[in-house]
């Protein structure tokens, strides 16, 4: 994958981890009681969103006749999984966008029971730390080399 695809995969989802933060602080700014949980919900995708941004700042630099990554690069991979649990909360939270209610009503309409936010809360933390990682790293060999090939070299 060129670094131009790749850029416009982190952009889309940058633009949808956006739109959950705005919806989930919308949230949050009726539903004063809302869960520890679920804020830190909000503290995830607000980190990985600045994370993304990072990365496609970096990514529009890079000159893309160089670089190019393949599907299997630990970057694409962290990527894919990342769009799809994004997409995943997305979808899940969308029914809050019409919440009006403060209170008890309104913490009724959170969709998560504690331990799958806390599930969630974990496997964003995750990704923000790995996409961290290879942002300090930002070795252009690494980021595009298979991931099977990475893990190999970790294991050394």
């Amino acid at each position: 994958m060129d670094p131009l695809s790749l850029s416009a995969s982190i952009a889309g989802l940058l633009s949808l981890s956006l739109e959950v933060t705005k919806i989930l602080t919308n949230f949050f700014s009726i539903v004063k009681s809302a869960s520890s949980e679920a804020s830190s919900l909000v503290t995830e995708v607000t980190a990985l969103s600045h994370v993304l941004e990072t990365l496609f700042e970096i990514l529009r630099s890079d000159d893309p006749e160089v670089t190019t990554f393949n599907e299997q690069s630990v970057l694409c991979s962290i990527i894919s999984a990342c769009q799809e649990h994004i997409g995943s909360l997305f979808k899940t939270i969308m029914k809050l966008r019409s919440v009006k209610t403060e209170g008890v009503l309104g913490r009724l309409a959170w969709p998560y029971k504690k331990e799958d936010c806390l599930n969630r809360v974990q496997i964003l933390h995750r990704y923000v730390q790995t996409l961290q990682v290879l942002l300090i790293k930002s070795n252009q060999s690494l980021l595009s080399q298979a991931s099977d090939m990475v893990a190999t070299k970790l294991e050394e």
